[in-house]
């Protein structure tokens, strides 16, 4: 997997947290955070490839977090 900077993991510990948030929303028994850190984590090192960018990959990462938050906004049970 990917090597990521102090901030980049940050922000990915970030979308885990979003990842298990929108668990909680559907399921009463969500996965271990670890597991969707993992997961995340091999999602975006599939998604950047080859890339060494910091750039490239923080902005990836961004974009998860923001999907995350969109699904829980629009899609989640009680959503304003």
């Amino acid at each position: 997997m990917v090597n990521l900077t102090t901030e980049q993991s940050e922000l990915l510990y970030e979308v885990a947290e979003r990842h298990l948030q929108w668990y909680k929303i559907y399921y009463d028994v969500p996965p271990a955070f670890e597991v969707l850190l993992e997961l995340n984590h091999r999602k975006l090192s599939y998604k950047i490839g080859s890339s060494i960018e910091e750039e490239l990959i923080t902005t990836i990462i961004q974009k998860m977090l923001q999907d995350y938050n969109d699904l829980i906004k629009y899609y989640g049970k009680g959503s304003d």
